[in-house]
């Protein structure tokens, strides 16, 4: 098995696996994060990605208006707009700041005008907090993964 350039990470998030007999190698963090694609994630996916949520938003808030609790109605999209207001006092990534502003902005957007999307969301909230009583999903956060962007 070839050895990974962070073996304490690999040990740590990935040792129950590799002692199965899983191999480092075959994982698509690995392939993605450590391997021959990192540099492609990042140019070719993450890259328009990024530029397209923050365009999105950009358009939402300048085209449509300004998504705040003045212009919204709904319980759930006042909750994110002050869950914005906590993560904010928390995350200090400056680098990726305007990113996180925009998803804020297109999950209270969709809550609040699409039904379609505001159930699903429902949906999956629900499910994960049914995950996490059974033990299928963890309830216990990590640390930060890296330095810099997360304050206590």
């Amino acid at each position: 098995m070839t050895q990974n350039n962070n073996p304490s990470t690999k040990e740590t998030n990935y040792g129950p696996f590799l002692k199965s007999g899983g191999d480092y190698n075959a994982l698509l963090i690995n392939r993605a994060l450590t391997g021959k694609l990192r540099q492609f994630v990042i140019d070719v996916v993450k890259a328009p990605l990024e530029k397209a949520i923050i365009m999105a938003a950009w358009l939402i808030e300048h085209k449509v208006g300004r998504v705040t609790k003045e212009t919204c109605v709904r319980k759930e999209t006042h909750f994110i707009l002050d869950l914005e207001q906590k993560f904010n006092k928390h995350y200090i990534n400056e680098g990726r700041k305007k990113l996180m502003h925009a998803l804020f902005i297109l999950l209270a957007f969709e809550i609040e005008h699409d039904s379609h999307y505001r159930w699903i969301g429902q949906w999956l909230i629900l499910a994960i907090i049914k995950g996490m009583a059974a033990s299928e999903w963890p309830d216990k956060l990590e640390a930060f993964p890296q330095e810099g962007c997360w304050k206590e």
